[in-house]
């Protein structure tokens, strides 16, 4: 879960009124500090419990000594009670009466939230295929904590994620905007708290992205953002806002960086540029993209044809292709396996979806030097076989068979068997062999 990771963060805003002294002020502090927002009940509070200092603490421990002394004991109402004035209270009050009206009214009143400031180079704390997380500090730090704050994004819906997005808003069951609660938010702002149950989530704020997150290139001002302490469902994700909970107040800030994937050997700047494929820096380039990564005719996918960049780093006649015993991509040079024009180098191999075009491989991994009907070498990498003058006439299809490359039904001898295309289109390349499904 990503709540497992920070350690809880101590923060706490003071709510006691200036004007209590003695033992009914002590109290009410206590009160509010605990994020009780009502009277004291005489009860251990369960919830966390501040410090002397400040901080929140992650297992409280409070003697019932400490909580035990209710507000509106005998002697504190004696020693802080104003004299009667029936101007405040709009008609005659007692002394008695007033005392017991005043506590509560300074244990519910507002928390001032603490003022903390985003420090430092944000960080790349997770990302997958539906997820990207980004972290940095939060500036002041309370003693014994490490606070940082998170930008979580979600993919719910295909396309960039671009824009500006209002924070807050929260409603029960999910009846809110999907940014207001943590069970549903695409773009998320949090604190880890002092437990996997309690968070610092916005309630409030403005978010604009002007690179889409996903790209790893990160761009987002962030404005008016309040955090304050949730209460998260461990199983639905659901946040509920924890009535006179502690809260968070950060400064605006725009978080900026470029994050490429581990195995990256050049320059970040280089990383999904928009300028030219880095074919050759150790990791994938989304720069090398040979078509959209989104469906034709899904929203936020172009209308316009796919226009490759240039290529750095490779001969005018190749093209960069993933390969998977490197697991990146390489320059590769091309053939042309229907007219059989072969390659200066390798084998000639007929593309099955790794590419558009035809390609020369050399790699003995990946070509299997056994015939049709014979079983292909065990290995995890899909292998081509049946060579012939340099051209790979057979693909190891299902059960690791050496099966005829196809252009049509008719190209499959063996009865029951016929040409299971690579791609969907009637024209595409296959191999014979029976319907998958019924292997």
């Amino acid at each position: 879960m990503l709540l497992s990771l920070v350690a809880a963060t101590a923060l706490v805003c003071s709510c006691s009124d200036d004007s209590s002294s003695g033992g009914a002020g002590q109290a009410d502090a206590d009160s509010a500090d605990s994020g009780s927002g009502g009277g004291d009940t005489g009860e251990q509070d369960s919830g966390p419990t501040d410090t002397d200092e400040g901080g929140v603490d992650a297992t409280p421990d409070v003697a019932p000594s400490d909580t035990a002394t209710a507000d509106t004991t005998e002697p504190d109402r004696d020693d802080t009670a104003p004299a009667p004035d029936v101007s405040d209270s709009g008609g005659e009050d007692t002394e008695e009466g007033d005392a017991g009206e005043d506590a509560p009214e300074e244990d519910a009143g507002p928390k001032e939230c603490v003022q903390v400031e985003v420090t430092g180079d944000w960080g790349l704390f997770n990302a997958d295929d539906v997820s990207i997380n980004f972290t940095n500090v939060i500036m002041p730090q309370p003693e014994g904590r490490f606070p940082t704050i998170n930008l979580l994004f979600e993919r719910y819906s295909p396309g960039p994620d671009v824009g500006t997005f209002e924070l807050g808003g929260w409603l029960p069951d999910f009846e809110g905007p999907p940014d207001s609660d943590f069970g549903t938010c695409a773009h998320c702002v949090y604190m880890a708290g002092p437990t996997r149950e309690i968070i610092y989530f916005a309630d409030r704020g403005t978010l604009e992205n002007e690179l889409d997150p996903y790209s790893r290139r990160l761009r987002t001002r962030v404005t008016n953002l309040r955090l304050v302490e949730v209460e998260v469902d461990q199983m639905t994700r659901a946040s509920t806002p924890i009535e006179g909970g502690n809260c968070v107040e950060v400064a605006d800030f725009t978080a900026t960086g470029i994050f490429p994937p581990d195995g990256w050997s050049c320059d970040p700047e280089q990383y999904n540029d928009g300028e030219a494929c880095q074919c050759t820096c150790g990791a994938y380039d989304p720069d090398c993209a040979q078509g959209y990564s989104c469906l034709p005719g899904s929203p936020g996918c172009p209308d316009e044809p796919f226009t490759p960049l240039p290529l750095v780093d490779c001969e005018a006649e190749q093209i960069c292709a993933f390969d998977p015993e490197l697991a990146s991509t390489a320059c590769t040079d091309v053939c042309d396996w229907r007219a059989r024009e072969g390659c200066e180098a390798g084998v000639c191999v007929a593309t099955y979806g790794v590419t558009e075009e035809d390609t020369c491989l050399e790699s003995d991994n990946r070509i299997s030097d056994v015939v049709f009907g014979e079983m292909c070498n065990t290995v995890a990498l899909q292998q081509v076989c049946n060579v012939v003058d340099g051209f790979a006439l057979g693909y190891c299809g299902p059960r690791d068979v050496c099966r005829p490359i196809c252009d049509s039904d008719d190209a499959c001898t063996v009865e029951g068997e016929t040409c299971q295309r690579f791609f969907f289109e009637p024209e595409s390349l296959g191999y014979c062999g029976p319907d998958v499904m019924g292997e």
